[in-house]
């Protein structure tokens, strides 16, 4: 962390920043379990230390900072999906440290009016992420590894299902709230959005459809038994305030986003 604050804290006291946007932090859950100072570290203090620089800079700043749909801590479904101003109720240890970073860049807009926008992201998807924690790549590399891909179930037989969305969508709606924020009498300033597709996918769906586009034909395995975490089971968010306010969308359907990767793997 020290080069950190001595760069990018430097930069944003004296550097004439009009927008900072913090992606930065640790995300693969189960690493989080392992290791909870150190995400704590990276998830939070990072934060604000971001935040206080902010605020004490003599020039204008903004912040967007990313955080995840887990901060809702609940299982939720298409007909029941995550909303911006329902509350934060984590669990877990990686949740927590989202929890406390959202909180935090809420109390610094509200007690010393830091100019921020809060996006909350369902899972990504898309590039070149070899992250085999995470099921779209993990998927595709047992797949080139002549391994069958495997459906983890929870320790009850529970399905996952999740909200997914492609890389190139979210980046265009972080591109849309950076612009919309730096506007002259910006009317988003505060508020949190959710990026998201707002459309709950079964796993075993989604493994059928990369199978179907990597290796047609090949049959994937049933594997019971959960996590040592707790970990949420069903996810959707609503993406209906972003398309109200800012008027974005997701364009890429998950089958086309895996189509797009599977060129992309080609093309290395």
């Amino acid at each position: 962390m020290g080069n950190f604050e001595n760069t990018v804290v430097h930069k944003i006291l004296t550097g004439k920043i009009d927008l900072v946007i913090h992606l930065a932090g640790v995300a693969v859950e189960g690493w989080c379990f392992k290791n909870p100072l150190e995400t704590c570290e990276y998830n939070i203090r990072a934060v604000y230390i971001i935040l206080e620089a902010i605020r004490k800079s003599i020039y204008p700043c903004h912040l967007i900072l990313s955080t995840t749909d887990k901060v809702y801590g609940r299982d939720a479904t298409q007909i029941n999906p995550y909303f911006e101003d329902e509350p934060l109720l984590a669990k877990s240890i990686y949740e927590t440290s989202k929890v406390c970073a959202d909180l935090l860049a809420q109390s610094f807009y509200f007690t010393y009016k830091v100019p921020l926008n809060i996006l909350r992201f369902a899972n990504l998807y898309g590039g070149l992420d070899r992250n085999s924690s995470r099921l779209v790549p993990r998927t595709i590399q047992r797949l080139q590894n002549g391994l069958p891909p495997e459906l983890r179930l929870t320790n009850n037989g529970q399905e996952y299902t999740r909200d997914f969305i492609h890389i190139s969508d979210a980046i265009e709606g972080i591109i849309m709230v950076a612009k919309a924020s730096l506007e002259s009498n910006s009317n988003i300033i505060g508020e949190i959005f959710n990026i998201s597709s707002g459309k709950e996918y079964r796993i075993r769906d989604i493994i059928d459809i990369i199978i179907s586009i990597f290796q047609p034909g090949v049959k994937y395995v049933e594997v019971k038994g959960g996590v040592n975490y707790s970990e949420i089971v069903n996810q959707c968010a609503s993406n209906n305030k972003m398309k109200q306010v800012l008027g974005w969308e997701p364009k890429i359907s998950l089958k086309d986003g895996l189509i797009m990767i599977r060129d992309e793997y080609g093309q290395e």
